[in-house]
């Protein structure tokens, strides 16, 4: 009668305490996850002015967002409009990129008239750009209030919050035109201004409930 050696016996039994080991450390996780699944309770308008309040945010953009603002519309042109007063009023350069966006994908090419609107608040020693993006415009049935008005309310919020201190680094707010038509505001800015951005370049794109 012959045994199997004893390095085969240990081979044969390490995945079953591997698979133990790792249920373990998946249910964990899961507890954890559980565990910490409270939010920050909203903050009202009697929050300090550098602590970011939701109401004062939803207030903020509830006069964009009242109405769909698709791309080329008398609405999306009062919706830039505002959010460019309400950037100015904190402090920021307002500039409004007039260009051609194009976009092909699949065979199939989009093209349109954009206008964006980019906000910046310079660095006092910039070594490079952080950008708070989003889009205006919805689509042509909606008023776009997830997509992307929550997004415009977490940017206006953010810069309110932040105050009129000059950061280190280049702050640039980018909000821009035809997104629901293939991006194409994205587009003209990246073939433009956003070549110009002092570098490294961290985005943080406020898409939708993204």
């Amino acid at each position: 009668m012959t045994t199997a050696p004893d390095h085969a016996i240990i081979a044969g039994s390490a995945p079953r305490w591997h698979a133990a080991v790792l249920l373990l450390v998946l249910l964990a996780v899961v507890v954890a996850g559980f565990a910490f699944r409270g939010v920050t309770a909203p903050r009202d308008a009697a929050a300090p002015e550098d602590v970011f309040s939701a109401e004062r945010a939803a207030a903020s953009v509830a006069p964009v967002v009242a109405v769909p603002r698709p791309m080329g519309s008398v609405e999306n042109d009062s919706a830039h409009e505002e959010l460019a007063a309400q950037l100015s009023a904190l402090g920021f350069e307002i500039e409004t990129q007039e260009g051609i966006g194009t976009r092909v994908l699949d065979g199939e090419a989009s093209v349109g008239y954009v206008r964006n609107l980019v906000a910046t608040r310079p660095g006092t020693d910039p070594t490079g750009t952080v950008v708070l993006a989003s889009h205006i415009d919805s689509v042509p049935g909606a008023p776009g209030a997830a997509d992307a008005g929550v997004g415009l309310a977490v940017i206006l919020g953010t810069a309110r919050a932040l105050g009129p201190e000059t950061l280190r680094n280049d702050l640039v707010i980018l909000l821009v035109d035809g997104e629901e038509r293939g991006l194409l505001g994205s587009d003209a800015y990246l073939a433009g201004p956003g070549q110009e951005l002092t570098a490294p370049v961290v985005v943080l794109n406020h898409e939708a409930r993204g």
